[in-house]
């Protein structure tokens, strides 16, 4: 009998879902494993534990484009999201990719008890240590800090998959789980992790932004970039009760506009 409970929350947590699957299947192939096979291993864990197959049309049905209904499941797990947990080798089109383990502090199981992050889960995932993969070991340039796509996920939701910015300025559209695009800006760049000891991964540094608002901030002139960020920091604030510059003042960097514009803009004159 298929476990209702845990179907509805597999279709409510989306991404967040099977990542730890992902990564509990990964972990044990340090030399690579295919993702193909990967995802393969991830519909049999699901009907060892949950009676859940999903390529069962009767449950999940077919996409927009009619295709098979493990599809689902595929889109839920794009090469994007896996690029942010782990180190992905994608070897051409209709070939699939290789996927090694990235680090262990990533994503955590998700709740028992109801879908997304526990203030527990939350404040753990928080604070816990930058730690980083390298694709190069004669390279820091190669060196990648891990993100929790977890944390990524609850910035989105906590927003409601929507820009920080807002206006007709922002670039709206429904990505291929059917939900809207929004992608998440950490406020201090992730290129300053090496810094600070404190790890720049965590809510706290984290703004849900559109694509073209999140462009605009990194590769806007001057002008462009902190009309943005006034208004970034301005939502921190009235969504949070705190100013951003107060709730980073751990990272033991310059966290006021002055110093954020002058990282970004060290950010272009690198690019």
């Amino acid at each position: 009998m298929v476990n209702q409970d845990e179907l509805g929350r597999i279709r409510a947590l989306a991404q967040s879902y099977f990542v730890p699957y992902y990564r509990e299947i990964v972990e044990q192939h340090p030399e690579g494993i295919d993702s193909r096979d990967v995802k393969a291993q991830v519909r049999q864990l699901l009907i060892d534990r949950f009676d859940i197959d999903i390529q069962d049309e009767q449950l999940f049905g077919s996409n927009a484009n009619g295709s098979r209904a493990d599809q689902w499941a595929s889109n839920l797990i794009s090469n994007y999201v896996l690029d942010d947990y782990m180190l992905v080798a994608h070897r051409g089109r209709g070939r699939g990719a290789t996927l090694w383990p990235g680090t262990a502090d990533n994503s955590i199981p998700p709740q028992v008890d109801g879908p997304g992050l526990g203030d527990e889960d939350l404040a753990g995932l928080n604070a816990r240590p930058p730690a980083s993969v390298s694709t190069n070991p004669r390279s820091r340039a190669a060196e990648v800090f891990q993100r929790s796509v977890q944390l990524a996920e609850y910035v989105r939701t906590q927003n409601g998959f929507r820009c920080a910015i807002g206006g007709s300025q922002c670039i709206e559209f429904e990505a291929r789980n059917h939900r809207p695009y929004i992608e998440v800006h950490h406020i201090v760049p992730m290129s300053f992790q090496n810094t600070t000891s404190v790890n720049l991964d965590r809510t706290s540094n984290m703004v849900p932004l559109c694509v073209g608002c999140h462009k605009r901030v990194h590769r806007g002139g001057a002008e462009t970039a902190r009309l943005v960020l006034d208004k970034v920091l301005e939502w921190f604030e009235m969504k949070n009760g705190v100013s951003f510059d107060v709730a980073n003042v751990d990272v033991g960097l310059g966290v006021t506009a002055v110093d954020l514009m002058t990282m970004y803009g060290a950010m272009a004159d690198e690019a």
